[in-house]
């Protein structure tokens, strides 16, 4: 059976506005647009269907919805299986980056930069939301996205084609090596960025993180003292802080410190860093873009 109709109304073609136009409908399928028209379709405006880049979708209701409001095609990086496989009019693109294509399909393409939050915490992840939730108008300089660790294979075949995406992959990482899964970030990782103080407890844990990450990575080690008090040290404690900053340089790098200060603490995922956070941070991440070869 062959359905062809017409509507008469305003259309935005993506390009260009049509203050008034006939389109042909051929059995669900536009097969043409003319300039023009006569009775117009009361209350009638066509236009490229939208696109939500980040939306959490558990039941059928909620795609009616999105359809209902124009909504065609959407982002959700947590899709179960049987809502991408519903057959529903709206598109899913289950991905876990900014990307062209969903990862199941192979990332394609990527914005400078990208984020995962591999922690149980989620704290990158929450941090990104809420502010989210205070400025919903905001543009997102970089994604930030939740990666999945439960899965070993599922998590394997996602770090294989993140490896192909352009542009730098940012993976947080919980401070600990309770997760085995952890193992195929680590393998495939190019550099380890690791955060760091000088205190006894932390100086042992970072040790022991290291020598079993060097069993199962290749990685290049970037070591970041973290939150230093720099108004306090006695001559001891200074003497150990320079004996560790030695013995950390003979397996990696270690950049400037970043001092403990109310600036650090106040940052952000959304908007720029202002001129105290900038002071903050610039030479430990200029170290880091440094050893990383990242050109602007």
């Amino acid at each position: 059976m062959n359905l062809k109709y017409t509507i008469t109304c305003p259309v935005f073609d993506g390009e260009k506005l049509w203050e008034m136009a006939t389109v042909t409908v051929e059995n669900g399928i536009i097969t043409e647009i003319s300039a023009g028209g006569e009775d117009p379709d009361e209350g009638m405006f066509l236009m490229p269907g939208l696109i939500d880049g980040h939306v959490h979708i558990s039941e059928k209701p909620q795609m009616d919805m999105l359809v209902k409001r124009g909504v065609t095609t959407v982002c959700d990086v947590s899709a179960p299986a049987e809502i991408r496989n519903a057959g529903h009019k709206l598109n899913i693109v289950s991905s876990c980056i900014m990307a062209k294509g969903d990862v199941e399909d192979g990332a394609q393409h990527v914005e400078k930069a990208v984020s995962m939050d591999a922690d149980l915490q989620a704290s990158l992840y929450r941090h990104r939301q809420r502010e989210k939730d205070a400025d919903p108008d905001a543009s997102a300089p970089w994604a930030v996205e939740m990666l999945d660790t439960s899965n070993g294979q599922k998590l394997e075949e996602t770090i294989s084609k993140l490896k192909n995406v352009p542009g730098i992959v940012l993976i947080d990482c919980p401070g600990n090596l309770n997760d085995r899964n952890l193992e195929h970030v680590y393998r495939a990782a190019d550099v380890a960025v690791i955060p760091m103080s000088y205190d006894a407890d932390t100086i042992d844990a970072t040790g022991i993180f290291v020598k079993a990450f060097k069993t199962i990575s290749p990685a290049k080690l970037i070591f970041v003292p973290n939150r230093i008090n720099t108004s306090e040290g006695k001559a001891e404690e200074l003497r150990q802080r320079t004996q560790t900053t030695e013995i950390l340089g003979l397996i990696g790098t270690v950049t400037p410190r970043i001092k403990q200060s109310v600036v650090v603490k106040r940052y952000t995922t959304l908007y720029p860093l202002d001129r105290y956070q900038s002071a903050a941070v610039e030479h430990p991440f200029d170290r880091i873009i440094n050893e990383l070869n990242i050109k602007e």
